[in-house]
């Protein structure tokens, strides 16, 4: 936190920063923890590193998750749902 701002970037450069499960989850906690009564950020710059913000949704995970079952389906989809939610 520096000067109300909070910082938060995407460290998967060699994939373009996209997004699986780890990411997932931990932009999830990230937001989390930035509860305004405890946390005085006023302003969230979310960043990836290297020359891209974010390709999206990693295809090694989309590929993976052909094979999930309804259940895991159903957890993946919350999980996706809090951290945009979070943020």
């Amino acid at each position: 936190l520096r000067h109300g701002v909070q910082y938060i970037t995407i460290n998967r450069p060699d994939v373009r920063n996209a997004f699986n499960e780890l990411v997932i989850g931990e932009l999830r906690d990230a937001f989390k923890l930035l509860n305004p009564q405890e946390t005085p950020a006023r302003t969230v710059v979310l960043s990836g590193e290297g020359k891209a913000f974010s390709a999206g949704a990693d295809l090694n995970w989309m590929k993976k998750m052909v094979d999930y079952s309804r259940e895991e389906n159903l957890r993946d989809s919350h999980r996706l749902f809090e951290m945009i939610y979070g943020i």
